[in-house]
Order: C-alpha cells, then sequence, then structure tokens
C-alpha cells in the first residue's frame, strides 16, 4: 500500500496526510483567487483547521485584501 503524500501547512507548521489530489487543491486556489494570481504564486498549503480562518467564503474582506495588495505589488 503507498503511503500518504503529505503536507507541511503554512500557517501552523503541522505536518498532514493529504487529503486530495493536488490537481483538485489547485482548483479549489483557482475558484478562490482567480488565474493570475494563481499563475504568478508559488501557492500555499494550508489544514483544514487554517483554512477556516481564512476561508473566502467567511472572509470575503481578507481574500479582497489579498487580491488588492497582489495587483498594487505589480504596479
Amino acid at each position: 500500500m503507498a503511503e500518504k503524500k503529505k503536507y507541511q501547512c503554512v500557517m501552523c507548521m503541522g505536518v498532514f496526510d493529504a487529503g486530495r489530489s493536488d490537481e483538485e487543491a489547485q482548483k479549489e486556489y483557482l475558484e478562490n483567487f482567480g488565474k493570475e494570481i494563481v499563475e504568478n504564486d508559488e501557492g500555499v498549503l494550508v489544514c483544514d483547521d487554517c483554512f477556516k480562518l481564512v476561508d473566502p467564503k467567511a472572509h470575503p474582506e481578507m481574500t479582497e485584501k489579498v487580491k488588492s495588495e497582489f495587483y498594487k505589488n505589480r504596479n
């Protein structure tokens, strides 16, 4: 049996078993932050508990701030 892929959460630094494929995670990242940001970012991995703290659906103001900073720094 293959060993589960592990990842480290960038927020809490915990190490977890990946619960889904990289493609599924990338799709969600794209939906939340948009193509231009996704293509210009290395991406970040966060655990489920930390994601709840930054979930764009629960905290849209935080998402808009991240997008605003991204585009401000590109000019």
